[in-house]
């Protein structure tokens, strides 16, 4: 069967979707957040909220030099640097605050 055959293929019927890899409950080890050792404590998630809050707090911190830096390095890479990393430190913290707030009070 060619390539073209298999695309045609797929389109004839409808498209059942398997729900097993979507099922938290398939496997009790693949918990959001373990990591599949079985503590429960999304460690890692912690540690991103941790540094997601620390870097939300720099950035709030060093507003007040972006006029100064703005005038050194120009408006363009110091709107681009600042928007990228309270992208990532906003990210990094809803990560974190998502599985907190899951192991806390549960997934509802």
């Amino acid at each position: 069967m060619t390539f073209t055959h298999a695309a045609e293929g797929a389109l004839d019927g409808p498209v059942q979707a398997r729900d097993d890899h979507d099922r938290s409950d398939a496997n009790p080890h693949r918990r959001a957040g373990s990591g599949g050792t079985g503590s429960g404590f999304p460690a890692g998630k912690a540690v991103l909220f941790v540094a997601g809050c620390v870097l939300l707090v720099l950035a709030a911190a060093n507003l007040t030099h972006l006029g100064e830096w703005s005038h050194r390095w120009g408006q363009i890479p110091v709107f681009l640097v600042f928007f990228l990393v309270m992208s990532i430190a906003g990210r990094w913290f809803w990560v974190g605050a998502d599985a907190v707030l899951a192991r806390v009070i549960g997934n509802r």
